[in-house]
């Protein structure tokens, strides 16, 4: 009879160690898959974000001042032929006198060229003169 050597691993327990590491691996991997498939960068959607942020702040300021919208500020809701650029809408609330919905909407081109809609809202109420 042979003497068994205790040290190292045999070809059965390497088998097991793979088969557990692949098991854990390709969750992994296949959530990274699904990021990169969401289709928008996130440098891309953070700069949508700021554009209609930014977009959206300035005209709420501006009605919170008094300033009030005109049917022609409202700008065309953007579709997937408008470039880039932040549209802004308004509409005011029948049932609350000085209350405005402002929407800031752009569009996002997704890697597989389509383009998604991203858009922002805010309530602002204009201050009364003192």
């Amino acid at each position: 009879m042979r003497a068994r050597n205790p040290a190292g691993f045999g070809v059965v327990e390497l088998s097991v160690a793979a088969l557990v590491l692949a098991l854990a691996v390709a969750p992994m991997l296949q959530m990274i898959g699904a990021g990169r498939s969401r289709g928008v960068s996130d440098d891309r959607l953070l700069a949508a974000h700021l554009e209609a942020r930014a977009a959206l702040e300035n005209a709420a300021e501006r009605i919170a001042g008094g300033e009030l919208p005109r049917q022609s500020d409202s700008t065309e809701p953007a579709d997937e032929a408008t470039p880039d650029a932040v549209t802004v809408g308004f509409e005011a609330y029948a049932q609350v006198p000085g209350l405005w919905k402002v929407t800031a909407r752009t569009w996002l081109a997704r890697a597989d060229g389509r383009r998604e809609a991203y858009e922002l809202s805010k309530l602002v109420r204009v201050r009364r003169a003192s």
